[in-house]
């Protein structure tokens, strides 16, 4: 009968809301969570505020921040300020600083330089971080060096780092490009991650070239050995 009434709530949730509303309490667990997300993103196309309002029902439910993410991700490309300030709702927590990395992604998909100047001024480092991470992986993407430029500029430290390792994994292509990327982080233990990406990157590309970055590297012995023994192994890449 539950998958029934989820059936019914789902099908009506879009055509229908307001009726969908009725199959909520015949429901429980990830089904009853499925429908009011659904209802409440059929709210969200038509209009916010409703959906806003109407989701305030579940404040204090684990499931509120997701419905809040939600809703703020339909209006991030539209605007992605009203997006942010939807999430002011939600406690701090990993799902609000998920809901605002993603929005950040979007946001800097059509304005990266107005994403980037929001992101400066946070004040939550673990928000900001992921923040910095979402800019660049999108930014990256069509604009490799104006995203360079705009991380080496940021404060030296973690968020930094985050960036240019984010950087490595999305950007760098050469082995001069990865050297300059993990050169500029500062923490070694970040700077040792960066430069395991970055042999994993290349040596699916080029076995020799990946060899040679981690001679010219300066890692310790210990991850010197490791990273040759990875290089070595032909199971890494498909036995060749």
């Amino acid at each position: 009968r539950e998958r029934a009434y989820s059936a019914i709530g789902s099908q009506l949730a879009y055509q229908n809301p307001d009726l969908a509303i009725e199959y909520i309490d015949q429901l429980a667990g990830q089904p009853r969570h499925d429908l009011i997300n659904t209802i409440a993103s059929s709210y969200a196309q038509k209009d916010v505020g409703e959906a806003v309002t109407w989701i305030t029902q579940f404040e204090g439910e684990p499931l509120y921040a997701g419905l809040v993410g939600s809703i703020a991700q339909s209006v991030a490309a539209e605007d992605p300020r009203a997006a942010l300030q939807l999430t002011e709702s939600i406690p701090a927590s990993g799902d609000k600083t998920s809901a605002i990395s993603s929005i950040m992604y979007t946001w800097a998909d059509t304005d990266p330089a107005a994403a980037a100047d929001y992101t400066e001024r946070m004040s939550d480092p673990a928000v900001k971080l992921a923040a910095v991470e979402s800019i660049v992986g999108s930014w990256a993407g069509y604009d490799a060096v104006a995203t360079r430029e705009w991380v080496s500029q940021l404060q030296p430290n973690e968020v930094r780092d985050q960036g240019l390792l984010t950087l490595i994994t999305n950007a760098a292509h050469s082995p001069a490009d990865y050297l300059s990327l993990i050169g500029e982080i500062r923490a070694e233990t970040m700077k040792a991650d960066a430069l395991q990406q970055a042999m994993q990157n290349l040596a699916f590309r080029d076995r020799e070239a990946a060899r040679s970055l981690l001679e010219k590297s300066g890692a310790s012995a210990a991850q010197k050995e490791a990273l040759q023994c990875f290089l070595d192994d032909p199971n890494n890449f498909g036995g060749y």
